[in-house]
């Protein structure tokens, strides 16, 4: 079944989306320069929509970069350290092909999962615990060694990939089957195209039924500026 809208709604003077200098969006359509809401922002209206209606959070998709630290923390709960929580999960995510960072612990790039993802990676790192202790330990003694008789800088060699069993538990890490906006928007993940999900909507670009010419707002330029900063008149 194919059901396909087409909206027209109405809004006040405003900056509805902003680009990375803080402007507001624009296009240019038929000749003439229109307003822009990109489909990226109206999406996300609509995630925070679901749980105003209806929805458990439980049953939406996150957008995280802090599954390492959660991941630890889940396992410092169930009593263990939580320094070493951190290098396991650390090694874990290795392990299924989304390493962190070592030193603030954040992922490579967002990663849109299901809320369970956290608890999941708690439960691969409780039960590979000995062997990924194991991974860190002889990480640490690598690097020592390598600092005590620093060698030759060589080529970086490519990271091994996951064997099938981790890959497996990453299927079950990232599975976004279970939250409603990751099925209905989909999800891509670049490193790894067997964990994308094909959204079950498609949402296009909004663009204003008319030319627009934007304006500073000097006024509110002005007074947002720091004070001691503001401009002599």
């Amino acid at each position: 079944m194919l059901i396909e809208l087409h909206l027209l709604q109405s809004f006040p003077v405003s900056n509805l989306n902003r680009d990375d200098l803080g402007q507001p969006k624009t296009a240019r359509f038929g000749g003439h320069t229109r307003a822009r809401i990109s489909s990226q922002s109206l999406k996300r209206a609509a995630r925070q929509l679901l749980a105003q209606h209806g929805l458990d959070t439980s049953e939406l998709g996150v957008r995280t970069k802090r599954l390492r630290d959660a991941a630890a923390g889940i396992l410092a709960d169930r009593g263990r350290n939580k320094d070493d929580a951190l290098g396991v999960c650390q090694a874990g995510l290795e392990e299924i092909g989304f390493a962190a960072h070592p030193a603030t612990g954040l992922t490579k790039y967002l990663l849109y999962v299901g809320r369970p993802a956290q608890e999941h990676l708690a439960d691969y790192c409780d039960e590979r615990w000995d062997t990924l202790a194991k991974t860190v330990t002889e990480a640490k003694q690598r690097k020592e060694k390598t600092e005590k008789t620093p060698q030759k800088k060589t080529a970086k060699t490519a990271a091994a990939k996951p064997t099938k069993q981790a890959q497996e538990h990453a299927q079950r890490i990232l599975d976004g089957t279970r939250a409603a906006d990751i099925a209905l928007f989909g999800r891509m993940i670049a490193d790894n195209t067997d964990f994308n999900v094909n959204a079950a909507s498609q949402v296009a670009h909004a663009l204003s039924t008319h030319a627009v010419v934007n304006e500073f707002d000097w006024v509110r330029l002005f007074w947002s500026e720091p004070a001691g900063q503001a401009r002599s008149s």
